[in-house]
């Protein structure tokens, strides 16, 4: 902590980035950071691009910058949110230049560890929690802003704190970001019962899509181009369809697979019952958390599929042996 003290006392003008594809976390821990230092009297900018509808209204997304090249001034310092390498940034990545010093703070195991100053926590529930963690650590001033946008990394990444992550830590700062500002009423209802007509009409087209395997131990669902199209569906409306697969009584592992514009296939992994499933992740290029990983493989979709599904078949019987 005196580390990262020490960072922000020595840099002025910050700019933070997170991963593509940005989730809750990656929303809510950035656009939180930002509003923390900002408060600490420093300059900090959020970047990202493709801030899903679902959280447009998380507050300071209105300056959310989608290029660096948008950017007032250079940044002297960066922080790297919720993303276990530069790689994983995209174009945001063109900031991570030699000369400029890297804070690195993330939950995922798989971390590379980057940066001049790495704080990697896989017991922690989101990196939205580090951050109230350093915050409160620091005595950093965490507004009723900066609490909102907390909560919404920390109430996403724990899947309303129903996942295996959720435990007395998280609670606990969900109970200080409530006293701080945040509305888990308003914040619930925005993010889970705010659904598009759309979304819901992909989401049947969906479901019947589902596929069970093992002996029922292993179920997937799949959206295609095709299905988006037929519905009006955007990409985004499809976050979360992951956890109805996973969701079927004596499912071990729950599979989504997401047809992307370049043809790539995009494949969640949610796992019950004590299945450690990031190790299968890993060797498809991808990773995560050992209950919830992702990778992204070669289409075409049916060939992407039989191959990721050979992959956990395998290492359900590995397990069983």
């Amino acid at each position: 902590m005196n580390r990262f003290l020490d960072f922000i006392r020595r840099h002025d003008r910050f700019a933070i980035v997170s991963h593509l594809d940005p989730d809750g976390d990656a929303v809510g821990s950035g656009l939180g950071l930002a509003w923390i230092l900002r408060a600490a009297g420093k300059k900090a900018d959020f970047l990202s691009y493709g801030i899903p509808r679902t959280y447009q209204w998380v507050p300071g997304v209105e300056e959310v910058k989608s290029d660096p090249d948008l950017l007032e001034a250079p940044p002297d310092g960066v922080f790297v949110v919720d993303a276990t390498s530069p790689s994983r940034l995209g174009k945001m990545e063109k900031l991570l230049t030699p000369d400029l010093p890297v804070a690195n703070i993330d939950h995922h195991p798989d971390n590379t560890r980057f940066g001049e100053v790495a704080w990697v926590d896989p017991s922690a529930a989101a990196a939205a929690l580090m951050i109230w963690e350093m915050a409160r650590e620091l005595e950093l001033p965490v507004g009723h802003d900066a609490a909102t946008c907390l909560y919404v990394g920390l109430v996403t990444d724990t899947g309303r704190f129903t996942y295996s992550n959720t435990d007395a830590r998280s609670i606990a700062a969900a109970a200080d970001l409530i006293e701080g500002g945040a509305d888990p009423h308003q914040i619930a209802g925005r993010v889970y019962e705010n659904n598009s007509v759309e979304g819901l009409r992909l989401l049947g087209l969906v479901l019947s899509t589902l596929d069970l395997r093992d002996d029922g131990q292993v179920a997937s669902l799949h959206v295609t181009r095709a299905m988006l199209e037929e519905t009006g569906a955007m990409p985004e409306d499809a976050d979360g369809f992951s956890t109805y697969a996973r969701s079927i009584e004596g499912v071990k592992v729950g599979l989504f697979f997401r047809e992307s514009e370049d043809g790539t296939i995009k494949v969640s992994f949610r796992s019950n019952q004590g299945v450690h499933i990031d190790g299968v992740a890993g060797r498809l290029g991808g990773g995560g958390h050992p209950s919830a990983s992702g990778a992204r493989v070669p289409g075409p979709m049916e060939a992407a599929k039989e191959s990721v599904l050979r992959a956990v078949s395998e290492h359900l019987r590995s397990l069983a042996a």
